[in-house]
């Protein structure tokens, strides 16, 4: 009789007398319940950089007039 064994991220058919020293090695009759997800590398790194803001000299209502007397 066949059994389905497991080891990280593969699996093999095992005749049921080899079963035993699969198991010596490493494989298991269960498949891991932890998948590995492979580290993301961005293409484009953002940078900050400081911007100077310039801030107009308005005080007030009296300097949006256009009356000049």
């Amino acid at each position: 009789m066949a059994v389905k064994m497991y080891k990280e991220t593969s699996f093999k058919m095992v005749r049921g007398m080899d079963a035993e020293q699969h198991l010596k090695d490493g494989w298991t009759f269960e498949p891991s319940k932890t998948k590995s997800i492979p580290k993301k590398i961005p293409k484009y790194k953002l940078e900050v950089k400081e911007v100077d803001v310039i801030k107009p000299d308005l005080d007030g209502p009296e300097d949006l007039t256009t009356n000049e007397e």
